[in-house]
C-alpha cells in the first residue's frame, strides 16, 4: 500500500482537492491542547459524501464534532471522562489494543485520561468497547465505532482516544486487518 504523510502543523489543512485524491485518510491527532477539525467538518463531511474512508484518533476530537458524528457516524450519545481510566480496548474481532505505560505520565497510573465512549445507532457498528477503570461512567460501551453509508459507500472509523498512547503492535495488527477490509479493490475496468 502506498501513502503519504500530511503534517497540517508545517502544510496547513489539506483542502477536498487534496484529500480526494485519497481513497482511505487516517487522521491522527494527539496534541490535547489543539484540535485542527473544528475548522475542518465541512471539508471532512464533502470527502466522506464523496465516498471516502475515514479513520479518525485524537484527544478530545469529539467535543467539536458531536453534531457531525450524529450526522455522517451513527453516534447517538456520549461519555466524557476526564480522569485516567482507560485501560484497554476490546473487541471480538480484531487486536486488542492496550495503553502504553512507556507513553504514559506517572500520575496517570498506567491509564489514559480524557477519553470518550459512545452509544451508537443500530446503523452503526461498535468496532471495540472500553475496558475501564471500575466505577467509570461509560466502561463497557463503544470506544471505536464503524459508520457505513450505504448510499455513498464511505466509511468512518472513529476512536474515542488517540492510537499513539496504545502498544504499537496492537495498532499495527489493527491497521493490518481494518485497512484491506476498507480497500476493497476494484477491476481497472471498473470507473
Amino acid at each position: 500500500i502506498v501513502y503519504q504523510n500530511w503534517d497540517c502543523a508545517t502544510q496547513g489543512l489539506p483542502d477536498l482537492g487534496i484529500l480526494g485524491q485519497y481513497k482511505l485518510v487516517l487522521w491522527h491527532a494527539d496534541d490535547f491542547a489543539q484540535n485542527l477539525l473544528q475548522d475542518h467538518l465541512n471539508i471532512i463531511g464533502g470527502y466522506l459524501l464523496g465516498g471516502g474512508k475515514l479513520l479518525i484518533s485524537g484527544w478530545k476530537t469529539t467535543t467539536v464534532m458531536s453534531a457531525f458524528l450524529q450526522n455522517y457516524g451513527g453516534m447517538t450519545g456520549q461519555f466524557y471522562t476526564n480522569s485516567p481510566c482507560f485501560i484497554s480496548a476490546q473487541s471480538t474481532e480484531y487486536s486488542e489494543l492496550l495503553v502504553d505505560p512507556l507513553k504514559l505520565t506517572a500520575s496517570w497510573n498506567g491509564m489514559l485520561p480524557y477519553i470518550f465512549t459512545f452509544t451508537v445507532s443500530e446503523t452503526g457498528e461498535t468496532l471495540y468497547t472500553a475496558n475501564l477503570a471500575p466505577g467509570s461512567a461509560g466502561n463497557g460501551y463503544s470506544i471505536v465505532f464503524r459508520y457505513h453509508n450505504p448510499v455513498t459507500a464511505s466509511d468512518l472509523i472513529f476512536f474515542g482516544f488517540p492510537l499513539y498512547f496504545m502498544q504499537a503492535d496492537g495498532v499495527h495488527s489493527f491497521l493490518q486487518e481494518i485497512i484491506p477490509d476498507l480497500l476493497t479493490p476494484v477491476a481497472n475496468e471498473d470507473p
